[in-house]
């Protein structure tokens, strides 16, 4: 094997086989095959003209791991060296492809022209791509042994939430999260943007806005599992993905709902999150032509050449626009749903403009917040009055909450946690809800309203994780003012 040119084809498999390790957690296994393939055939192509121009198998085997090495490693180097804001960049984009190249060819003619065998350096990259591989798949049994306990413990703890009370009427509920969507005076003070129009859209439609509303976190792997578990997080939970992913995935909300007769129903709009089929039935985009193109194959293109024109391949805005119609697209009226949407919008890439239309650049801009966020905001608005429309011109009218999960990063501590966070309940007054109700209570105030539940609404309060004391700080007050 050593003596043969193979490196090529271990090069071509190991930075999907390291994507793949270190988001094992929320990419199936399943979705490696495409991008196995499509590079496979790829690596076969460039050492067969190879093979033709040079007449040898080490030499066109060199040349070939010359060319998958710059091709994986342009997006990574090109983050480091300037930033990863950089991908969008023509100027730099254009310095970096014209060093790239340079560097291929000088490589090309320097292994073309020499009159070694290049024996010694065959086996050499043999044995380190192989080494590279090992030690990765390695680190895939580690990932996996740990997943198949996580699995072990969420069947455990499946049946501990508390059966509901079933009433006589049961509503459809939808729970749409809108990420990053911020509060309206936040969205005013960040982007001199004013909200009004939709909030008085929404309350004008009988939504009741808490206008002094926080997140209980400041980024979404946190604040989801809260909310769907209607309860603060541990610092156990804190430090560790797998448990908050867990605790995401097989949540309370559905869980108790399921207990009396509810179909939960999940529609994903970039989350691809692994295993959510065992709890719901799940809407996602599938890519163009069935092709998937989601997050794990637009971070593997990131990291290439290919990287300034991977909009171009499908998959965010698509897949954003595929969730939205996916809500009034479900009309099976056999028993009530929870239908649980999570639209990354206006959450970042910033693709969209006002009418609902892709901004199509080859290097168009997608991070700049100023301008961008206030495009997506004016796209998701014009979307979600039609959705509410729509779910609102229903017989049985459903409980629907439009939140978001937090604000902008950028936006510093003291506007992170203004969300947006309206509630639709039929039939109910709004007595029970607050001005600065936070999604933790959400649930908790809902099952109290509709199915005679018992449960306590707890303080309003916000958190963000500090890594260095492995513990969750409490900033209420210090941001809510």
């Amino acid at each position: 094997m050593f003596a043969k040119p193979v490196h090529p084809f271990l090069i071509a498999l190991f930075p999907i086989l390291f994507l793949f390790s270190n988001n094992m957690d929320i990419v199936p296994g399943r979705e490696l095959a495409i991008p196995m393939a499509v590079c496979i055939l790829m690596t076969v192509v460039v050492f067969l003209c190879f093979k033709l121009v040079t007449k040898s198998y080490n030499k066109a085997g060199l040349i070939t791991s010359v060319f998958l090495l710059l091709f994986f490693l342009y997006g990574s180097v090109r983050d480091f060296v300037f930033s990863p804001n950089a991908r969008v960049s023509v100027t730099i984009n254009f310095i970096m492809l014209s060093i790239w190249t340079a560097v291929f060819l000088i490589m090309t003619l320097a292994i073309m022209r020499s009159h070694s065998n290049f024996d010694t350096e065959t086996k050499f990259m043999n044995i380190a791509a192989l080494s590279l591989l090992v030690l990765t798949q390695i680190s895939i049994g580690i990932n996996y042994s740990k997943a198949v306990d996580l699995a072990a413990r969420e069947k455990a703890e499946a049946s501990q939430s508390s059966a509901l009370m079933q009433p006589d009427s049961r509503p459809d509920i939808y729970y749409i999260i809108l990420d990053r969507y911020g509060r309206q005076d936040a969205l005013k003070e960040t982007f001199d943007y004013d909200n009004s129009e939709f909030t008085n859209y929404l309350a004008g439609k009988g939504f009741y806005v808490a206008d002094q509303s926080y997140s209980n976190y400041d980024e979404t792997l946190l604040s989801m599992p809260s909310s769907l578990n209607m309860r603060y997080l541990t610092n156990t939970e804190g430090e560790n993905p797998d448990l908050l992913l867990e605790a995401w995935k097989n949540n309370a909300v559905m869980q108790s709902l399921r207990s009396i007769g509810y179909q939960t129903i999940f529609i994903d709009s970039d989350l691809r999150l692994k295993g959510m089929k065992q709890y719901a039935q799940v809407f996602t985009y599938s890519g163009i032509g069935g092709i998937p193109t989601g997050p794990f194959e637009e971070a593997l293109c990131d990291m290439t050449v290919l990287s300034p024109i991977s909009r171009l391949l499908g998959g965010h805005g698509a897949a954003v626009s595929y969730a939205l119609n996916t809500i009034t697209a479900i009309t099976d009226n056999s028993s009530p749903k929870f239908i649980y949407a999570h639209i990354i919008c206006p959450h970042p890439p910033y693709i969209f403009n006002a009418g609902g239309e892709e901004k199509f650049k080859l290097f168009g801009n997608t991070t700049d917040d100023k301008t961008g966020y206030p495009s997506n905001l004016d796209f998701i608005n014009g979307k979600m009055r039609g959705i509410i429309d729509w779910l609102l011109s229903k017989d049985r009218k459903p409980i629907i909450i439009v939140q978001g999960d937090h604000f902008m990063n950028f936006a510093g501590q003291q506007n992170i946690f203004k969300v947006l966070n309206a509630y639709y309940l039929p039939g109910k007054d709004y007595a029970t809800l607050s001005e600065n109700i936070s999604p933790v209570n959400s649930f908790r105030a809902i099952f109290n309203l509709y199915f005679n539940g018992n449960n306590d609404i707890l303080q309003n309060t916000s958190y963000y994780w500090n890594a260095e004391n492995k513990s969750f700080m409490e900033i209420t007050g210090k941001h809510q003012r």
